[in-house]
């Protein structure tokens, strides 16, 4: 493609960046957990981390920022670290993101109503480890601050002509231009994948089967 049709391309998609936090559950281990240990010094070896809650209890978190992701991957392209998605499904998107939104705040708000118990109830489950678990905890305001889900769309703007031949635009163009590429890679993968689940090694196929073909 040409440098103008490239930035053509830029009136037609609008960028999309996802953020979504989603805490760990995990606090640094300090050597004030290991009175008795004799641990190496730092420059050799790290503490890690403790849980300080049982991670199932924030899958919830990572199982919604997945559904955004492959809500993206459906309909858009990676691009600048978001998605490039069409203009005219952008109202679309809004409103399934709301919606996975709302269901993140209230897993959240859910997770925060019982966060206390939940605590407690893993310093239980952990016996021999309590003071070290039950003093890195943290309280529900922290966690919740840790828990966000947002998103910005936005229109990506080409530099002014005059600034073109300085180059200032390469980086742009070169991302432009693998837009194709990356967009016919995704569909050779789609296509691979429906093909080993639904058709290969079957003479007859179902009206299920072939509906992923209409659309």
């Amino acid at each position: 493609m040409t440098i103008h049709t490239d930035m053509q391309i830029l009136n037609e998609i609008v960028a999309v960046r996802l953020d979504v936090n989603i805490w760990t559950a995990r606090r640094k281990l300090t050597p004030s957990d290991f009175k008795a240990v004799d641990l190496p010094p730092e420059k050799i070896a790290s503490l890690g981390s403790k849980r300080i809650c049982d991670p199932a209890e924030l899958r919830i978190f990572s199982t919604l920022k997945g559904r955004a992701v492959a809500l993206l991957d459906s309909v858009g392209v990676r691009f600048l670290g978001g998605w490039a998605i069409p203009e005219h499904l952008v109202a679309e998107m809004q409103r399934s993101l709301m919606d996975l939104r709302d269901d993140f705040m209230q897993a959240r708000e859910d997770f925060l109503n019982r966060y206390d118990e939940s605590v407690q109830a893993w310093i239980k489950d952990n016996p021999g480890w309590e003071s070290i678990i039950a003093g890195s905890v943290v309280d529900a305001d922290y966690a919740r601050s840790r828990l966000g889900f947002s998103w910005q769309m936005f229109r990506v703007v080409a530099p002014k002509s005059d600034v073109l031949a300085g180059g200032v635009d390469a980086g742009l163009d070169e991302e432009l231009d693998t837009l194709g590429s990356r967009l016919f890679g995704d569909i050779a993968r789609i296509a691979d994948t429906l093909w080993e689940r639904s058709y290969a090694g079957k003479s007859e196929v179902s009206q299920k089967a072939l509906s992923p073909l209409r659309y």
